[in-house]
């Protein structure tokens, strides 16, 4: 050992074997380095990811009815084409095997996304259907009842009652003859009271359907703003007779049961 060294050594060292306690000297705070800048992939990544869940929500909300939600799945339709574009040039511009295994990865989410549409649809409508079911019961098992009832609702203004289809107040103009007649004669052709009718459209409003059609053995709802879904009351001892034998606007249809006397009718391809 050299002599400086002994010579701090004994400097330092307790004169009367106290503890000598020498400050510490505090690291200086590392100075901050440059900026990383955004990779430009990572963001078109993110964005193909992002628009596959906004895709899943807009098929998850419209399949269950829950109110305009398309622009949900427009926007995640445009992410993702807008994303993937980014990341298809990015895989091409010097390819290497990360790049192409990221693309792989990106290209099974989208055909997951794809392959799976229908079965959330269904999933989402089931439910949707299910629900609904419940709530209309008590108005299904009101018109069954209701032999005067052939037809009952409201759409886009005009009421809906037993062929009339026209104003509530007002002349329905009808055939090529332009035949008038108003709802008050329908009323009154068929024994049934305005507060009757005004009854049978609040409830249905409050369920959510627009029109009721009642047969010998059925009683179906149109659901409002769904023009691929019926829902079907069978009345009780009556059987679920093939679509093709309800009479026109039923042909390709077809049932699937919901529980109990209930069914959900979809149209072909649906």
């Amino acid at each position: 050992m050299s002599t400086p060294t002994r010579y701090a050594e004994a400097a330092l060292a307790p004169a009367d074997g106290r503890p000598v306690f020498a400050p510490l000297v505090r690291d200086r705070a590392a100075a901050p380095g440059p900026e990383t800048p955004v990779n430009a992939h990572r963001v078109f990544y993110g964005m193909g990811y992002a628009g596959l869940v906004l895709v899943w929500a807009g098929v998850w909300l419209e399949g269950l009815a829950a109110g305009p939600f398309e622009f949900v799945l427009v926007i995640g339709i445009m992410f993702v084409a807008l994303g993937g574009f980014g990341v298809v040039i990015h895989t091409l511009w010097k390819p290497n095997e990360r790049k192409v295994r990221h693309l792989l990865l990106a290209l099974a989410a989208l055909g997951l996304t794809i392959a799976a549409v229908p079965l959330v649809n269904r999933i989402a409508g089931q439910m949707y259907a299910a629900a609904a079911a419940d709530r209309l019961q008590p108005l299904a098992e009101a018109l069954a009842k209701d032999t005067r009832i052939h037809a009952v609702g409201a759409a886009n203004g005009r009421v809906i009652l037993n062929g009339y289809h026209g104003p509530e107040h007002g002349p329905e103009r009808t055939g090529r003859d332009r035949n008038e007649r108003v709802l008050a004669d329908v009323l009154a052709r068929d024994g049934i009271t305005r507060s009757e009718l005004q009854a049978y459209l609040r409830r249905m409003e409050r369920a959510g359907v627009e029109k009721a059609e009642r047969t010998a053995w059925m009683v179906a709802f149109s659901p409002s703003g769904r023009s691929d879904l019926r829902l079907v009351y069978v009345l009780p001892g009556q059987p679920l007779l093939p679509a093709h034998q309800w009479g026109a606007g039923w042909n390709g249809w077809h049932s699937e049961p919901l529980g109990g006397a209930w069914y959900m009718m979809l149209p072909a391809g649906g």
